[in-house]
């Protein structure tokens, strides 16, 4: 998803929206539909039901991005990051 230019209020964010990210839910076997929002937006929605009466897991995120900006050591379209000192996931500029 890091590789799509899905700039806030931009057709490459609605597009990803409203297609792309409930496609790639129902890819991974996920329950997937759009809710709409205002300012003509979306929520794509994926449920992955349990088979238990265990607790339940949210997971919330965000697909629209900023421009690219000068200083980046890595293809920020690449889809790729590198692991920092907490062992997290990283591909912002230096």
């Amino acid at each position: 998803m890091v590789q799509h230019k899905s700039y806030t209020q931009t057709d490459g964010e609605k597009g990803i929206g409203r297609a792309g990210m409930a496609e790639q839910m129902r890819g991974l076997g996920l329950e997937a539909e759009l809710t709409p929002v205002p300012g003509d937006r979306v929520n794509a929605i994926g449920r992955l039901r349990g088979t238990g009466g265990g607790k339940s897991l949210m997971f919330n995120g965000h697909i629209d991005t900023n421009p690219v900006t000068e200083g980046w050591t890595v293809d920020p379209w690449g889809g790729k990051g590198r692991r920092t000192s907490s062992s997290t996931a990283s591909a912002s500029p230096t």
